[in-house]
C-alpha cells in the first residue's frame, strides 16, 4: 500500500511540474516568434539550456551525490517559483523581451538542472527495484500526456490571459508539485544508499571521478557518441518546425498546438504499450543506432510540404503524422534505456553520471542551435530538413558498422562489476 502510494505521489507530481514547464515553454517561445519573427532570437533562448548543463555540470553531480536530494529538489522548485513571480512581476516594465527572459530561462534551467539530476537519481530511493521499469514507463507517459495537454492548455490560456497572469499560472502547477514532492519518502527503498561514500573531495575532484566511472563503461560512452550526433543534428526540428509552421505556412495557434501535441500523442501510446508488457531490449546499443537512422527519416520528411506545394491544411495534417511517428519512435529506446541506466549505475555516481552523461549528450546543442538558427534565416527550410535527415542517416550508419553493438550480457557483465 505505501509501495502504491509512493508511485502515485510521484507520478503525479510530475505530472504537475511538466504541465507547467510545457504550458511555460509553449507561452514563451510563441509570444517571442509574434513579437520578433526571427528564428536567431528564438534560437538564443534555446542556447541556454545546454550552456547551463555545461557550465553547471561539475557542481550539480557533486552535491546531487553528496547532499540530501529531497533538500535539494524542494530547494530547486522554490527558486522555480519565485523566479516565475518576478517574471511576472517585471514583464511589462521591461522595454526588450529578451532582456528579461533570458536571465528568467537562465534561474529556471539551473533550478530545473539541480532539479532532474536530484530526483533522477532519488528514483531508485523512492520505489523498490521491481517498480523501476513500470515507473519509467509511467514517467514518459506522464510526460507525454503533459505534452499534450501544455500545448492545448498553453493556447487557450495565451489567447485569454495577460503574459503576467499566464506566467504566475505556471508558478502555482509548480507549487502544487512541490508540496507533493514534499511528501514523497526518498528513502523508502531500503536498498538504495543515502550517502555517497564515492564523492569525497572538491566539485573538480568529484567531476572527474564521474568522468573516470563512464570512460569504464563503453555501453555509456557508445550511447553518449549516438546521443550527441542525434541532439545536434535534430536541433533543425527544434529551431526550423516553428519557423515553417507560423512564418512560413501561417498555421493557426490552434493548428500549430495540435502539431507540437502530436509527437507527446505518439509517445503517450507507445508508453502504453510498455508499461503493459514491460519490454527490456536485448540489445539496447543496436536498438539506439536504428532508432536514431529511424530519426534521420522523418527529419528528412519534414522538407518534402515546402517542395511538393501543399497547403495548409495539408501541412497540418502531415506534420501531424510525422509528429505523431516521430513520438513513437522516440519511445522505442527512451524507455528501455533509462531503465537500463537506472539499474546498470551504482547509485553513489548517479548524480555524477546523469549529469555528465546529459552534457555530453547536448555539448554540441549551443553550436547546433546558433548554426541552424542562421540557416533558417537565410536558406530554404525543404532542403535543410533534408540533407540533415540524411546526414543523420549516413553517420550512424557509418558508427553502427564501424563500432560493434556490445550484447546485453556485457552490458550486465560491466554493472556486475559495477
Amino acid at each position: 500500500m505505501n509501495a502504491n502510494r509512493q508511485f502515485i505521489k510521484t507520478i503525479m507530481a510530475l505530472l504537475f511540474g511538466l504541465i507547467g514547464s510545457g504550458v511555460l515553454q509553449f507561452g514563451v517561445a510563441l509570444y517571442i516568434l509574434r513579437a520578433t519573427g526571427s528564428s536567431l532570437s528564438f534560437a538564443m533562448t534555446m542556447i541556454i539550456s545546454p550552456l547551463v548543463s555545461i557550465v553547471f555540470t561539475p557542481l550539480i553531480g557533486h552535491m546531487v551525490d553528496r547532499y540530501n536530494r529531497k533538500v535539494i529538489v524542494a530547494w530547486a522548485q522554490i527558486s522555480s517559483i519565485v523566479a516565475l513571480i518576478l517574471f511576472a512581476a517585471l514583464f511589462d516594465r521591461v522595454e526588450s523581451i529578451l532582456l528579461l527572459v533570458i536571465p528568467v530561462l537562465i534561474s529556471l534551467k539551473i533550478a530545473d538542472s539541480f532539479f532532474s539530476a536530484a530526483f533522477m537519481a532519488a528514483v531508485r530511493g523512492i520505489v523498490y527495484d521491481e517498480q523501476i521499469n513500470r515507473l519509467q514507463s509511467f514517467i514518459s507517459g506522464f510526460q507525454s500526456v503533459a505534452g499534450i495537454i501544455s500545448p492545448i492548455l498553453g493556447a487557450a490560456l495565451y489567447a485569454i490571459l495577460r503574459m503576467p497572469v499566464y506566467i504566475l499560472l505556471v508558478a502555482s502547477f509548480e507549487l502544487i508539485a512541490l508540496l507533493i514532492n514534499l511528501s514523497i519518502d526518498f528513502e523508502f527503498n531500503p536498498k538504495a544508499r543515502s550517502v555517497s561514500e564515492s564523492s569525497s573531495g572538491g566539485v573538480w575532484q568529484t567531476f572527474v571521478q564521474g568522468f573516470g566511472y563512464i570512460k569504464t563503461r563503453p555501453d555509456l560512452i557508445r550511447m553518449a557518441l549516438v546521443a550527441m550526433l542525434v541532439n545536434f543534428l535534430l536541433t533543425s526540428q527544434s529551431v526550423g518546425v516553428p519557423q515553417v509552421l507560423i512564418n512560413l505556412f501561417r498555421l493557426s495557434d490552434a493548428q500549430y498546438g495540435l502539431v507540437m501535441m502530436a509527437a507527446s500523442i505518439g509517445v503517450l501510446a507507445a508508453s502504453l504499450v510498455y508499461g503493459l508488457i514491460d519490454y527490456e531490449a536485448k540489445r539496447p546499443i543496436i536498438l539506439l543506432y536504428g532508432v536514431a537512422m529511424a530519426m534521420g527519416l522523418l527529419l528528412a520528411l519534414k522538407g518534402l510540404p515546402g517542395l511538393l506545394g501543399f497547403t495548409t491544411t495539408a501541412v497540418f495534417y502531415y506534420f501531424f503524422v510525422v509528429m505523431l511517428l516521430s513520438g513513437v519512435v522516440a519511445s522505442l529506446v527512451n524507455i528501455p534505456m533509462m531503465s537500463y541506466l537506472q539499474k546498470a549505475i551504482e547509485d553513489d555516481y548517479k548524480g555524477r553520471v546523469f549529469t555528465l552523461f546529459a552534457t555530453l549528450a547536448t555539448g554540441l546543442t549551443p553550436l547546433s542551435i546558433l548554426l541552424f538558427g542562421v540557416l533558417f534565416d537565410h536558406f530554404s527550410a525543404d532542403w535543410l530538413f533534408i540533407g540533415t535527415g540524411l546526414s543523420l542517416i549516413g553517420l550512424i550508419g557509418l558508427i553502427w558498422l564501424r563500432t560493434p553493438a556490445a550484447p546485453l550480457e556485457e552490458a550486465h557483465e560491466i554493472s556486475g562489476q559495477s
